[in-house]
């Protein structure tokens, strides 16, 4: 699972929150989550940290996976917060608190790495200059459609902490709450087109731990699902 494919879990976690009472939902047959999801959630999430302060720490000599080392470290950013916010805000209905601690410890864990990532930006050694430009530009955007993503929850519940920049989540989940001055939905298919353009496959680079990914969005919406975007 790559980067790109983990955002459109996020789209979709962030759409969930805008369908009305009674719709189909893609997670509406599963519980948010159990003991057993956020178990595997929170294992799964250790190890790749593991992964990530290892490479970081070592460095890794090819400059194209560190690269796509920082772009897997953002991208998966963006769903922890998202899901974190989707646990808070269903919490009181079918989520234990619990859980939500799990969530924001791991939440916490990602951006201790994002930051030790961002460093390497600096050092040209590391990573080639025009990378690391793009690469913040990537940053930026990931902010961006976090605060976005988060915004949806934040219409059904007071979760805009969970966002990077929470004012703006606020004030995201004004603009399309119901009586809001944009009170349609954020148009989904752009938002989706503009992701897959940030996040283009890149054949030389493998994304540097699919495999959990891909066991760690099972945890966030088990059985995996085709995602809708």
């Amino acid at each position: 699972m790559n980067a790109r494919e983990t955002i459109e879990l996020a789209i979709a976690i962030a759409r969930e929150a805008a369908l009305p009472c009674g719709e189909p939902s893609a997670f509406s047959h599963e519980p948010i989550a159990t003991p057993s999801s956020i178990l595997d959630y929170w294992r799964g999430s250790v190890i790749r940290f593991g992964h990530w302060r290892r490479a970081l720490h070592t460095r890794a000599d090819k400059r194209d996976e560190l690269a796509a080392l920082v772009e897997e470290i953002l991208s998966a950013e963006i769903l922890a917060r998202v899901w974190g916010a989707r646990l808070a805000a269903t919490e009181s209905a079918s989520a234990s608190a619990r859980f939500v601690d799990v969530a924001a410890t791991v939440l916490a864990h990602h951006v201790d790495l994002r930051r030790a990532a961002l460093e390497l930006l600096c050092d040209p050694k590391l990573i080639r200059p025009h990378d690391a430009m793009s690469l913040d530009r990537l940053r930026r955007r990931a902010e961006r459609w976090s605060d976005l993503l988060v915004g949806q929850w934040a219409i059904v519940a007071d979760v805009s902490h969970w966002a990077p920049r929470p004012q703006r989540a606020r004030q995201i989940a004004a603009e399309h709450a119901p009586g809001g001055p944009l009170e349609e939905q954020p148009p989904w298919k752009i938002v989706a087109a503009a992701l897959r353009a940030s996040y283009r496959p890149v054949p030389r680079v493998l994304s540097p731990n699919a495999k959990l990914n891909a066991r760690i969005a099972a945890a966030v919406a088990p059985p995996w699902l085709a995602v809708i975007c």
